[in-house]
C-alpha cells in the first residue's frame, strides 16, 4: 500500500474551514455489516438522534471504495475488490462534508478523511483490525499500513485513530468473557 496522497481534493469546488467555535461530535460503531437492508438508513437515523456529524464505519462490508450521497449525509468507504467482507467507512453530514478536504481509501480495513478545521486541520482514520485468529501476515500488513499512514500526518495536525482494533484484555476466559 502507497499509504495517503495529500492535497487530492475531492472537486473543484472550495473546501470550507471548521470554525475554532464549533462543535463536533464523533463516534465509531462495528455495524457489522452494511451490506443488508435497511441498515444505512438505520445508522443515519441514529446519527440524527444522537447528534453525530462525523461516524467511522467498520465491517462495512461494501465492495470498492468510493463516496456515495444520502439523504443527508455523505459515505466514504473503502472494502475488499470482489468480495462483501471487512471494509471501513467515514459518515458524516452534509454541513460537515464542505470542510472534507480529501479521503484516502489506504486498504479494506484502514480509511482516511481529511477535515479543513481551525486552529488545526483534522485527520480521521477509521480502523478494522484483523483479529488474534488472524494470519501473522495480514495483522503485519494492517499495522504498517496504519503506521506508515498515520507518521505521513503533519505534526501540527490533529489526528484521531479510531475503530474497531479486535482488541482483548487478558487471556482468561469465562464463558462469553475474555480478559
Amino acid at each position: 500500500c502507497n499509504g495517503p496522497e495529500y492535497g487530492r481534493p475531492l472537486n473543484g469546488t472550495g473546501v470550507l474551514r471548521i470554525s475554532q467555535s464549533a462543535s463536533v461530535k464523533i463516534g465509531t460503531w462495528n455495524v457489522q455489516s452494511m451490506y443488508q437492508s435497511g441498515k444505512l438508513e438505520n445508522t443515519m437515523k441514529e446519527m440524527k438522534r444522537i447528534n453525530i456529524s462525523i461516524l467511522g464505519i467498520s465491517e462495512m462490508r461494501w465492495t470498492g471504495s468510493g463516496r456515495q450521497f444520502e439523504q443527508d449525509h455523505v459515505i466514504y468507504y473503502s472494502g475488499d475488490d470482489t468480495q462483501h467482507k471487512y471494509g471501513v467507512g467515514i459518515i458524516v453530514t452534509k454541513e460537515l462534508n464542505q470542510s472534507v478536504k480529501s479521503f484516502t481509501p489506504i486498504s479494506n480495513r484502514i480509511i482516511l478523511l481529511q477535515i479543513e478545521s481551525k486552529p488545526a486541520n483534522v485527520n480521521i482514520f477509521q480502523v478494522y483490525a484483523p483479529t488474534a485468529q488472524s494470519t501473522d501476515e495480514d495483522l503485519e500488513l494492517f499495522y504498517k499500513d496504519l503506521e506508515y499512514s498515520v507518521k505521513k500526518m503533519k505534526s501540527h495536525d490533529i489526528t484521531v485513530v479510531m475503530g474497531d482494533l479486535n482488541a482483548k484484555v487478558g487471556e482468561e476466559k469465562y464463558k462469553n468473557i475474555s480478559g
